[in-house]
C-alpha cells in the first residue's frame, strides 16, 4: 500500500511541477533540504506539524512519509495486522498535520496530494496565514489553533514577487516594521540615538 501510494505521489508531483512553479514569484523548497529538516527534527508519531506557508505540501508530504515509516515499524515490532497499521497510519495523519496556503490553486493542489498520501481528511485551509488569526474562516479557526502545534515547518512567504502589505498585517511583527530618524529634531545625533521619542515609527509599507 505505501509503495503504491509512493508511485502515484511521484506522478502527481512530475505532472503538476510545472503547473506549480512561481506564477507569483513562489519558491519551493528543493525536496533534498526537506528530507534532511524532516529527519533532524524526528517528528514523534504524537506530534502535531502545521506549515503555515504550505505551497505544494512539500514539508507536509515528508512529514507523512516519515510518520507513515515509524508507524509501520512500530507495528512490525508488536505484530500489527496490516489494517490495523492501515488504520492507525489515517488517524495520525488526519489528527497531526496542518497546513494553510495562500493560493487557491495551490491549497486544492496541496489538498489532492495529501489525500493520495494517506490522510484522508486533509487539513489544508486556503488563508493568508500572515493575517490576524480571528480574521480566518471559521472553519480554519476551528481547526488551526496557534499555540496547540509540536513543530512548524515552513519557507517563509517573503519576496520581492510577493511583498507584504497592510499596516494592520505587518503590525503583528517585530520585524514588519523600520524605524526613521526625525530629522526636524536640533538635539545632537547621539542624544536622538538614545530616545525613541526622536524617531518616528514607519511601517514598511508606508516608507
Amino acid at each position: 500500500m505505501t509503495a503504491q501510494r509512493d508511485v502515484v505521489g511521484d506522478a502527481f508531483e512530475i505532472f503538476i511541477h510545472r503547473a506549480l512553479k512561481g506564477g507569483q514569484g513562489q519558491y519551493f523548497t528543493p525536496k533534498n533540504v526537506v528530507k534532511v529538516a524532516i529527519e533532524i527534527l524526528d517528528q514523534d508519531v504524537e506530534d502535531k506539524i502545521i506549515d503555515p506557508a504550505c505551497g505544494s505540501g512539500g514539508f507536509l508530504i515528508e512529514g507523512l512519509k516519515y510518520l507513515h515509516n515509524k508507524i509501520e515499524k512500530k507495528g512490525e515490532e508488536f505484530n500489527w495486522p496490516q489494517t490495523e497499521i492501515e488504520a492507525e497510519k489515517i488517524a495520525k495523519s488526519n489528527i497531526n498535520f496542518r497546513g494553510i496556503e495562500k493560493d487557491t490553486f495551490l491549497s486544492k493542489v496541496v489538498k489532492a496530494y495529501m489525500v493520495i498520501m494517506g490522510d484522508g481528511k486533509s487539513g489544508i485551509f486556503c488563508e493568508d496565514s500572515l493575517n490576524i488569526p480571528k480574521n480566518w474562516k471559521p472553519k480554519t479557526q476551528s481547526n488551526i489553533q496557534l499555540g496547540t502545534f509540536d513543530i512548524l515547518l515552513a519557507n517563509p512567504p517573503f519576496g520581492a514577487k510577493i511583498p507584504v502589505k497592510g499596516e494592520s498585517k505587518l503590525s503583528q511583527y517585530p520585524l514588519g516594521h523600520k524605524w526613521k530618524l526625525n530629522r526636524k529634531t536640533k538635539k545632537g545625533l547621539k542624544e536622538k540615538l538614545r530616545t525613541k521619542k526622536h524617531h518616528k515609527y514607519y511601517l514598511l509599507t508606508d516608507v
